[in-house]
């Protein structure tokens, strides 16, 4: 598993998709630059955002994801996530984001889908 050189997520690369571990309980993104450089600068363009560890978004990391999956399918990718506490679930329900974004329950899954 390679560092990624930012303090939100680590890399790593699972049957050709790119695996985003988000690192910490609370993702409070204050930049798209980081995520977004994976597509933009980065050339990702199959990309898995696991959520295990996370139990809080803010709204801004909400419109961050927002983003990366404009720019992702913008790219000819596909983005996808995976291991959400139940919380999150019901925040992407309640905010009508889980009609926007591909969840799966577990890591395995979700790379069998792309």
């Amino acid at each position: 598993m390679s560092q990624a050189p930012d303090q939100y997520f680590r890399l790593e690369a699972i049957d050709g998709v790119t695996a985003v571990r988000l690192a910490g309980s609370k993702l409070v993104i204050d930049s798209s630059e980081p995520l977004y450089g994976l597509v933009e600068e980065g050339g990702h363009r199959k990309l898995l955002l696991d959520f295990t560890e996370v139990r809080f978004l803010s709204s801004a990391a909400l419109g961050v994801l927002v983003g990366l999956k404009k720019k992702v399918e913008a790219a000819g990718g596909q983005l996808r996530l995976c291991c959400l506490d139940p919380n999150l679930v019901e925040l992407f329900r309640i905010t009508k984001l889980e009609h926007l974004f591909a969840i799966d329950d577990d890591e395995r899954e979700a790379i069998a889908q792309f």
